[in-house]
């Protein structure tokens, strides 16, 4: 079987756990990096690095030759808006997103609906009756309950824990060890600090931490 040859927006860490999920797979190979800091040419990582093939301005060129697909890393905690607008104008496709989905990931695949583009990195779980945006990255060990939804863009950091009927907005982070009751809803934008237990609901574009987790500004 032909692998499918995928650039990836962004860069650093999860540029490097999705390459390393497609080598895992065996079905795609990471051709290279969109990024908008490091100069076209130069190479990132340490032991296996890719090359940056060009900035977001050449997007739109790359998505006109359907060789490629896309794989977005362009996942932090500054500008989520701003990223989340700029990822959304890019328009790749859906059908030429690819879903890195590590080989230990536990996903309840004909029970939940997963979007374009989602990574589940090793050894975590997605739940039944789940609902995951495009284009959201899990990281490895967390772990996602029944009946929750996570909306697009989302970053869900290791070891985090959902409880059951979540509702995550567009573009939200959650911090490694972090844990949400279940019924806790998060707006858009919202962050939610490591290691922090989430009792009731976040604000949009408000930043929460702690045990329990309480406001610690708004954004």
């Amino acid at each position: 079987m032909e692998k499918k040859k995928v650039i990836i927006l962004g860069g650093g860490g999860i540029a490097s756990i999705a390459s390393w999920i497609m080598d895992r797979r065996g079905d795609a190979e990471a051709v290279g990096l969109v990024n908008d800091i490091v100069p076209v040419g130069e190479w990132i990582g340490t032991r296996k690095k890719l090359r940056v093939m060009g900035t977001s301005e050449d997007v739109a060129g790359y998505i006109r030759d359907t060789d490629f697909y896309f794989f977005i890393a362009f996942h932090g905690m500054q500008r989520e808006k701003e990223v989340y607008e700029k990822i959304r104008g890019f328009g790749i496709p859906g059908e030429r997103l690819y879903s890195p989905i590590d080989p230990s990931a536990v996903v309840a695949h004909d029970y939940s609906v997963i979007g374009k583009g989602v990574m589940a990195g090793p050894m975590s779980q997605i739940g039944p009756d789940v609902v995951i945006g495009d284009n959201t990255v899990i990281l490895g060990n967390a772990f996602i309950g029944h009946d929750t939804q996570i909306g697009e863009f989302c970053h869900i950091a290791t070891n985090a824990v959902l409880g059951s009927f979540n509702r995550i907005g567009n573009a939200c982070h959650i911090g490694m060890n972090a844990t949400l009751r279940e019924r806790v809803r998060v707006g858009d934008y919202g962050l939610v600090g490591m290691g922090s237990v989430v009792l009731k609901d976040v604000e949009e574009n408000t930043i929460v931490a702690g045990n329990p987790a309480r406001l610690l500004r708004r954004k």
